[in-house]
């Protein structure tokens, strides 16, 4: 048997039968909201780890593209200790082979550049084909 003045959950009644509901509504308001929060950090999380890998490939770009425009005009490359001054972080590893078939009489010039970026690679290779160096 219910006593006089309280609704079937026990909430008490009012005029307008709403007592209880503003709480209920405020904890699923709360709810909803924390929940976007989350949402929100995940995706900037996301976006920052992105923008790591984007800015370490772009790094990996120019020090192989250095390293590659050193070897074609000078004939030798960046020394080691200023490429990982002025690109800390990523390697650079330089390769020469002789031309073939249609670039017979050329050098071919390789170069890979990589840099770690949490759980992923940055990895770059350019080449160029430049005259042999005893024709410079």
């Amino acid at each position: 048997m219910m006593r006089a003045g309280r609704g079937a959950c026990g909430m008490r009644k009012t005029r307008n039968g709403t007592a209880g509901w503003i709480l209920v509504e405020m904890i699923v308001s709360l709810t909803l909201l924390a929940m976007l929060v989350a949402g929100l950090g995940m995706a900037s999380r996301g976006s920052a780890e992105l923008n790591r890998f984007l800015l370490a490939q772009q790094r990996c770009v120019a020090a192989a593209r250095a390293q590659l425009d050193s070897l074609a005009v000078t004939g030798d490359g960046i020394e080691p200790g200023r490429l990982r001054q002025w690109w800390p972080g990523v390697a650079v590893r330089t390769r020469r082979a002789p031309g073939r078939g249609d670039w017979a009489g050329l050098v071919r010039l390789e170069v890979t550049a990589t840099a770690k970026v949490g759980r992923r690679t940055a990895r770059v290779v350019l080449c160029r084909y430049v005259p042999a160096i005893g024709d410079r």
